[in-house]
């Protein structure tokens, strides 16, 4: 939950609780119930009433969830409705200087024959508070961006007014906001006001001037920290000062004159304050700017083309090296989107799959082709990476684009000289295979399979002498295997062998040891040439 959300909760069961209380201590003449703060003025049954409406729409208004409710939009019109009708004619009673009789509607046989006419009226200032509140709700019922404003400055005008009434609570000096014989402004009313106040102030900040106040920037940060401090120690000054009078220590303009002393010193500090945060934030963000210039020139350096896209695809960010790789500058592809420029036409497939990917929040790699601003085409190896803002919600991706041409070129050549030695190895009459470590077998060519009696390479891949041959002879072969991996390397040896059809044949036998990249062995390379016939011939 939101705090907004909790403030708004909070102010309106408390307005709605409060005026309850009220009216049950109208209703059972109960004073102290009355003034619901123990010891304060009685609130009046007409606002308690108020109160009770204002927190409902309060509540009505005061969330995401409850806005989306047309049901609870229509109850929080209707009560601001009758609100704004209630504190409209009290407004008209004072002007005309009549009454309507609404003051004692609520109070049900109540006896009131003593007292002034206007004993239960709510005073002026409380009947406007009223009346602005609920435009505010009314008008943040709409959810417009325009209405949020104008309920955020109606908030802060019911602000200052139930603020500027509690201070006079506190000091005591009624004189200020108070033309007897109308009643002033309750202390518990002030206080549910400067909470409803709040609570609007709270729901939009980003739609309103409050904005300022809530930025991440430092300039809503020192907001936040100064302002509790510029609030509160006026209102503290302003009572040490007429408490100092009261005691008689000095007079009013000795008052005044410390009162105004005493705002220069604090507010000097207050100022001092801030140069100090300011300064520390433009030392801050000049060391992030030398970090940023630094960073820009070691990516102005790199091999790899960097580019920014957001997540529509349109280029936000191009590097020097993407300028010497692809040709374009930096100012004709910014804004330009980076699948239609840059993947060519003839590959939709790629632009449709690298265009959903670009949307996704994950990092991936791919190889491709891009067209180049001269028309050309590369291969290009791109690294992908999400981009977040504070609130880790996606705003576009970073590619790392390494040309791979040579690379690509250097692996067909491979694959061409290998397909190549394949075809040769293919082509001999001689048996040649490859063993492992182990003795099993790893390559062999066509005239290896025909030895053994197989017909696809698979089916001697990982298999031994032991699946192709008697135990006794395999048990030979493989020792022999094991000598030559050993190092006993074997050349042009006539060796006698009995094939699986169970005819002896004669092989001219080279054996020797395999080895890896490293010069370490990894195995064994057999090349025999069958000799039956030269040997028929000797004999």
């Amino acid at each position: 939950m939101r705090g907004s959300d909790v403030v708004a909760g909070f102010a309106a069961a408390a307005a709605a609780f409060a005026g309850a209380i009220a009216l049950v201590g109208w209703w059972l003449d109960a004073p102290l119930l009355q003034s619901v703060l123990l010891g304060g003025a009685a609130m009046k049954s007409n606002t308690a009433l108020c109160f009770i409406l204002s927190g409902i729409a309060l509540w009505c208004v005061g969330t995401d969830a409850n806005r989306a409710a047309p049901t609870r939009i229509r109850t929080a019109r209707i009560c601001s409705t009758l609100v704004i009708l209630v504190t409209a004619a009290t407004l008209a009673e004072y002007a005309a200087a009549i009454s309507f009789g609404i003051d004692r509607l609520l109070l049900f046989g109540v006896d009131s024959a003593h007292g002034p006419q206007y004993s239960h009226r709510m005073s002026r200032a409380t009947a406007a508070c009223f009346a602005l509140l609920n435009v505010a709700f009314v008008l943040l019922s709409r959810g417009a961006g325009m209405a949020y404003r104008i309920a955020a400055a109606i908030a802060l005008m019911v602000f200052i007014v139930a603020f500027a009434s509690l201070l006079a609570k506190i000091y005591g000096v009624h004189s200020v906001y108070q033309a007897r014989p109308y009643p002033a402004m309750a202390f518990a009313s002030a206080l549910l006001f400067i909470a409803h106040a709040y609570a609007v102030l709270l729901l939009r900040p980003d739609r309103s001037f409050m904005a300022t106040i809530f930025s991440r920037h430092s300039g809503g940060t020192m907001a936040r920290r100064l302002l509790p401090l510029v609030i509160i120690t006026p209102a503290v000054l302003g009572w040490l000062a007429i408490l100092g009078e009261q005691a008689g220590w000095y007079g009013g303009a000795i008052g005044l004159a410390l009162f105004a002393t005493a705002h220069i010193v604090i507010f000097t500090f207050v100022v001092w304050l801030a140069a100090r945060s300011l300064n520390r934030a433009e030392s801050q963000r000049d060391t992030a700017e030398q970090r940023a210039v630094q960073l820009a020139s070691a990516l102005d350096n790199f091999s790899d083309a960097l580019i920014g896209l957001d997540p529509d695809a349109r280029i936000t960010s191009w590097s020097f090296a993407a300028s010497r790789m692809l040709g374009y500058e930096q100012h004709e592809v910014i804004g330009r989107n980076a699948v239609e420029l840059l993947v060519p036409e003839s590959l939709p497939e790629e632009r449709s799959h690298l265009l959903q990917r670009i949307r996704r929040d994950e990092a991936y790699v791919c190889e491709t082709r891009w067209v180049t601003k001269g028309g050309g085409a590369i291969d290009v190896e791109v690294s992908v990476v999400p981009m977040h803002d504070a609130d880790r919600k996606l705003i576009g991706q970073l590619t790392i684009t390494r040309d791979i041409g040579a690379r690509v070129r250097v692996a067909a050549s491979l694959a061409a000289e290998h397909t190549l030695l394949r075809t040769l190895i293919d082509a001999l009459p001689d048996v040649v295979f490859t063993k492992d470590l182990a003795g099993r077998f790893t390559m062999c060519n066509a005239a290896a399979l025909a030895a053994v009696g197989a017909t696809r390479e698979e089916d001697l891949l990982g298999k031994t002498v032991f699946d192709f041959y008697p135990p006794e002879l395999a048990d030979l072969y493989h020792a022999d295997d094991m000598n030559a991996i050993a190092g006993q390397t074997v050349f042009n040896r006539d060796e006698p062998s009995l094939e699986r059809d169970g005819r002896a044949r004669w092989f001219l036998t080279i054996k020797t040891p395999l080895r890896g990249a490293s010069g370490a062995v990894v195995g064994l390379i057999r090349i025999s040439r069958n000799i039956t016939d030269r040997k028929a011939t000797e004999e």
